[in-house]
């Protein structure tokens, strides 16, 4: 039923969440391939300190990284990232590419014919939620694929 499997990450824990359900997932439907994607956002959109930090970075300010770096990066998170898929035995590939998080995801799903969407929510509420965003709801509620949410327990970020 899932033949091509999107999983949207951001380098952090959160996101990671999803692993195991992705690759459950992927072995049960057996999906051709997992494209794990990752988005670097303009470096000078509001909030970018915030959508760029990452677990592995250490939370720091991606503007300070550089582009070119961060891309860097973003491909070898991603490229360690399918190879534990591999291992599994769970075909992935790595994509990185620039733009505004949920725009680019929508857009790669209309464009490659993706049959699912699996990714993580940071749980956030409120003020936390409408302030920063969420590219998990956008991707919900705009998506031509259906959206998986995966928001564990023990992932869960409290404000």
């Amino acid at each position: 039923m899932y033949k091509k499997i999107l999983v949207p990450l951001d380098g952090s824990g959160l996101a990671e969440c999803v692993f195991q359900h992705v690759k459950e997932i992927a072995k049960g439907c057996e999906a051709g391939e997992v494209e794990l994607i990752y988005v670097v956002a303009p470096f000078n959109a509001p909030f970018s300190e915030f959508a760029q930090s990452s677990d592995i970075m250490d939370g720091g300010d991606v503007r300070s990284f550089g582009a070119e770096k961060y891309e860097k990066w973003a491909k070898e998170y991603l490229d360690n990232t399918a190879k534990s898929f591999i291992k599994d035995g769970v075909p992935a590939k790595s994509i990185v590419l620039r733009g505004t998080p949920a725009d680019v995801i929508l857009n790669y799903t209309k464009d490659n014919a993706i049959d699912l969407i699996v990714m993580s929510t940071q749980g956030r509420s409120g003020p936390a939620k409408y302030t920063l965003g969420s590219v998990a709801d956008r991707v919900l509620r705009q998506a031509v694929a259906p959206v998986m949410i995966v928001r564990p327990q023990e992932c869960q970020v409290t404000l």
